[in-house]
């Protein structure tokens, strides 16, 4: 199993994620829910992510689960094992942009070698709420790495760079 590296450079970060001398906008208001928008997938850590629910209050993520699946027919579960923070610091044309910090992914990927635990942690420096559509996206970079591999065959190792992909569906409750 290959950890994505999802690295982008200076250059390739879109300029909505560009600093601003802008006042940060409002953060995120209110309870609410959400899944994987329609039609879409979430690569967790190299992993194929079909199923996914998220919850939280304002900026802060309080839970995220995926069901996801790797190589070899292996399946699995991904979830955040402590609350996330959403950091806004640019809005424009209705998109809000900042980073999620405090992200800590603990993956279990079961298969033909046995149990593969993962956790990684860092910061995932590239994510945008579009108020229009109402999806909230996390979009690669090179803010999380691998803190802890158990019996994953030498395929991920600590201090692997860790991606995360994925566009969720945000419903205010």
């Amino acid at each position: 199993m290959a950890v994505a590296a999802g690295a982008l450079t200076a250059a390739a970060v879109p300029s909505a994620y560009a600093a601003s001398a802008e006042e940060a906008p409002a953060p995120l208001a209110g309870a609410w829910t959400a899944k994987l928008a329609p039609g879409s997938t979430a690569d967790v850590g190299g992993l194929s992510c079909g199923s996914s629910t998220a919850s939280g209050v304002d900026n802060t993520i309080l839970s995220a689960t995926w069901q996801c699946q790797g190589p070899l027919g292996s399946t699995g579960s991904a979830a955040l094992s402590r609350a996330a923070t959403f950091s806004p610091s640019s809005s424009a044309g209705g998109v809000i942009s900042g980073s999620v910090a405090d992200v800590i992914i603990k993956v279990q990927l079961g298969g033909v070698l046995g149990l593969c635990t993962i956790t990684a942690a860092g910061t995932a420096p590239y994510a945008q709420f579009n108020q229009a559509t109402s999806n909230f996206s996390v979009i690669p970079g090179t803010g999380l790495a691998v803190t802890q591999a158990t019996n994953c065959a030498g395929l991920v190792n600590v201090g692997d760079q860790f991606s995360y992909a994925g566009t969720h569906r945000v419903t205010f409750t």
